[in-house]
Order: structure tokens, then C-alpha cells, then sequence
């Protein structure tokens, strides 16, 4: 592990960090890139953490047909701010006609950011023509602290652990979310 991140960019134990310039090298070839490139239909749907400095280091010019989360750490579950209260969730697409067309999807603010990953999978799926093979890559937030801190609604809490303010059973709850958005997936 740490070899290749030394060989990348010299992050061994961290990410690119907010308004930096860096992002992973293009020469760098990323899965989604030789999947595209033999018909899959390629996405993305969680955090993307290999710098966003350009659009060129972004999921859509790296490989994914779509791409559709946020970029830094410490994002919120529910307002996708930014410990600097900047927002981070944007969307993307990529066709070979229209280049790319990014959003920065204003309207998610108040929305568990595990329920818009899961409506964001039944409509890949759902559009998603069978005939093509698919790569879909999920690193999903749960259980990443979000604006600082773990956060799931009380709906993911277990029977036995429903005590919101136990960071155990807070982290249960997140793991509960995210369960849930891969077996959603799994059965579509």
C-alpha cells in the first residue's frame, strides 16, 4: 500500500487536501478507464478522494460514464458541507458527444446522503440497458465522519442498540445504511 501511494504522490497517510492543485497523475490508469473503453457502461456513486483540483482529475475524465458524490473529507450526512461550510456534492456525465456536464446538485441539502446513493442506484440501474456489462463502483460515506462527527438516522439503529448518542451503536447504524445501499443494489 504504501509503495503505491509514495509512486502516485507521496501521500502515505493522507488525501489531497482542500484547494490543493494536486490530483492523481493522468498517466495513472484507473479501473473504469479500460472497462469504458471495451463497452461498459462505467459509475461512480460515493466520495471520490483522488483530487478534484481540475476538471481533468475529475471521475468523468477519469473512466466513469457518471459519477455522483463529493470530493473531500469531513462532509455532512445531511447539509454535504464542508468543515468550511463549502458544498460538496456534485454530479457528473460523460458522453463521447457532449464531452462532460457537471452539477453541483443544490437540491440535496437535508437529504441522508445514503438515501440519495440509493435512489442514484435505481436509476443507473433502472436506465441501464442489460445487454451492457456494467462496472459500478460504490465507496459510500457510511461510516466516515461527516462534518466532524458519525451521523445515521434512527431508522438504521438496531433493537438493541438505539441509544443515538453510544458511538457504537452510531456506527452500527451507519454500517446498517450502508447495508441497506448494498442490498438494494445486490437485488436490482
Amino acid at each position: 500500500k504504501q509503495w503505491y501511494q509514495r509512486r502516485v504522490r507521496g501521500i502515505q497517510n493522507d488525501m489531497f487536501e482542500i484547494n490543493t492543485s494536486d490530483c492523481l497523475r493522468e498517466s495513472e490508469i484507473l479501473m473504469p478507464e479500460p472497462f469504458r473503453h471495451n463497452g461498459y457502461a462505467t459509475h461512480l456513486i460515493g466520495k471520490w478522494h483522488i483530487g478534484y483540483a481540475r476538471w481533468d482529475c475529475m471521475p468523468c475524465l477519469r473512466g466513469f460514464n457518471s459519477a455522483y458524490g463529493y470530493t473531500q473529507d469531513g462532509v455532512g450526512y445531511l447539509t454535504h458541507q464542508t468543515l468550511q461550510k463549502w458544498h460538496d456534492f456534485y454530479s457528473c456525465a460523460y458522453t463521447e458527444v457532449d464531452d462532460i456536464n457537471v452539477s453541483t446538485n443544490p437540491g440535496t441539502n437535508g437529504h441522508y446522503s445514503m438515501d440519495l446513493y440509493n435512489r442514484q442506484v435505481y436509476q443507473i440501474l433502472d436506465d441501464h440497458n442489460p445487454e451492457q456489462p456494467i462496472f459500478l463502483y460504490l465507496p459510500l460515506q457510511s461510516v466516515h465522519s461527516g462534518a466532524g462527527n458519525y451521523w445515521a438516522p434512527e431508522s438504521f439503529y438496531s433493537d438493541w442498540c438505539r441509544n443515538t448518542s453510544n458511538p457504537r451503536c452510531t456506527m452500527q447504524a451507519m454500517l446498517n445504511a450502508a447495508e441497506d445501499t448494498l442490498n438494494h443494489t445486490i437485488s436490482k
